[in-house]
């Protein structure tokens, strides 16, 4: 898998746009729900990508890709958005894939840019009346500001946990259920997916909704029947939204359009929309890839190969091979944004560690197995740097130094008078009432409370909260290593 960013434009604005690719063949664009994002696909294109050119961009305002400048009345933004990274990555046409949101988008794609798309393939795609969108909408979407008690933390568990049983998610009751009633939340699929949608709602920020609004607003039938090019719309029998979907049986359709039953497992909707690609994505001139275009040099961008990529966020070019390790569970952009609103100089690169934001996993969970693969990814594209190790990654940076890839590792507190016990997250396993979220709440607020510091922001803390949560994996198991 290749991660990458593209600059697009949109009404005059310039916006990063990041993008997951694999595989070879035609190209299909894919299209994440909201507030998630293309990460959310990288099952569905391990599968694709044997056949086609799959790649999955965040949609603007969600991953991460910038925002637009302002809130859209409609989807047409996001489409000028594709269209624009289309040309960005040299490819004239392409099919798509959307799911929920992104199936809507995928619609208006294809009618306002028709000569771009080959075809749409539209999964969790749904027709509502006017009624009930009304009913579903009215209390949809709370209010998920970052709060300094951390009660929006509340708010997105309570969706992400009740939208895996109910549709609409606020409205529980036996009518509304979409899984059975019996269903254990306590086994690890089901609380991982709480999760990942709860961290969604967070990631995305109090403008999670801008998309996901527009979105509900064009679930209508006739929208389906105004695409002219070849559809194909994926009858899921998993999907939340299947009642829904199921009206498509009452309308009449065109022979553009064609109807792909698949079974509920998750599996059986990747093979159905394999076997359905020939259909939206016409045999071209086959797309790698490795050869898409490399992306316009901006602050944040990636080194190293497919799958064993490092995320740069390059503060300035006043240190060009100074190296700064963020503490273990946290971002290269959470590091700058906080470093920046202390007024404190950044000088250099700041990298996520291993299995932490943009950056690939390391094959080794340990001191030494970070540090081998950060000297790897580095290799060639930085020489005889030296390393600033924020807090627990002092570990890492005194590794750098003992394997001969750093020449010398700076140590900084984190913060400033943090003893190192302190810097050592609890054990945060997801749970089904939520409560790890309030576990690593606290304890970030705690790095700050027990040297009689106020914390940073609610914003700046929740975006720590996500990195923590995200990189469990790595700091558990270093966290292992260190502290037996």
């Amino acid at each position: 898998m290749n991660r990458a960013f593209a600059e697009v434009a949109v009404r005059g604005h310039r916006l990063n746009m990041h993008y997951m690719a694999t595989g070879r063949g035609t190209p299909l664009l894919m299209l994440h729900p909201s507030p998630l994002s293309g990460a959310f696909l990288a099952p569905a294109m391990a599968v694709l990508g044997a056949q086609c050119l799959a790649i999955a961009p965040d949609t603007p305002g969600y991953g991460d890709s910038d925002p637009l400048p302002f809130r859209p009345d409609d989807l047409l933004p996001y489409c000028e958005a594709l269209a624009s990274l289309l040309d960005a990555l040299d490819l004239p046409q392409a099919a798509v894939y959307g799911s929920a949101t992104g199936a809507q988008i995928a619609i208006e794609f294809a009618k306002a840019f028709p000569d771009r798309v080959s075809g749409v393939i539209l999964d969790n795609a749904a027709s509502f009346t006017d009624a009930d969108r009304d009913r579903i909408m009215t209390g949809y979407f709370p209010d998920i500001t970052p709060q300094a008690d951390g009660s929006h933390l509340a708010r997105a568990w309570h969706v992400g946990h009740d939208l895996l049983q109910f549709f609409p998610w606020h409205q529980p009751s036996a009518a509304h259920r979409i899984s059975p009633a019996s269903a254990d939340a306590t086994q690890t699929g089901p609380v991982a997916a709480m999760d990942a949608t709860a961290l969604g709602y967070l990631s995305a920020g109090p403008n999670y909704d801008h998309a996901y609004r527009v979105a509900f607003e064009n679930e209508r039938a006739e929208q389906v029947q105004a695409i002219a090019q070849p559809t194909v719309i994926v009858r899921w029998a998993g999907s939340i939204l299947k009642p829904y979907t199921d009206r498509f049986d009452d309308v009449t359709f065109g022979p553009q359009v064609t109807m792909a039953h698949c079974e509920a497992d998750p599996a059986a909707r990747w093979r159905c929309v394999a076997e359905h690609l020939a259909m939206v994505a016409p045999a071209v001139e086959p797309v790698a890839a490795d050869a898409l275009p490399a992306a316009a040099p901006g602050m944040t961008r990636y080194c190293g190969a497919a799958g064993a990529q490092l995320r740069l966020v390059s503060a300035t070019a006043a240190a060009p091979n100074r190296i700064m390790l963020p503490p273990l569970g946290m971002t290269a952009s959470t590091l700058h944004a906080h470093l920046a609103a202390q007024s404190q100089a950044v000088a250099g690169t700041i990298i996520d560690l291993p299995g932490h934001g943009g950056s690939d996993a390391a094959g080794m969970l340990s001191v030494a197995g970070l540090a081998a693969a950060i000297a790897e990814r580095l290799d060639g594209v930085f020489s005889d740097y030296h390393v600033v190790g924020y807090g627990t990654a002092g570990l890492i940076g005194d590794a750098l130094v003992a394997q001969g890839a750093a020449q010398s590792c700076d140590h900084q507190g984190w913060p400033a008078r943090a003893t190192p016990e302190l810097q050592w997250p609890p054990a945060l396993s997801p749970s089904p009432g939520g409560g790890h979220l309030f576990e690593a709440w606290h304890w970030l607020r705690r790095l700050w409370l027990l040297q009689d510091e106020a914390p940073p922001s609610p914003e700046w803390l929740t975006a720590a909260l996500v990195d923590l949560l995200r990189s469990s994996a790595v700091w558990s198991a270093l966290k292992k290593e260190c502290c037996q």
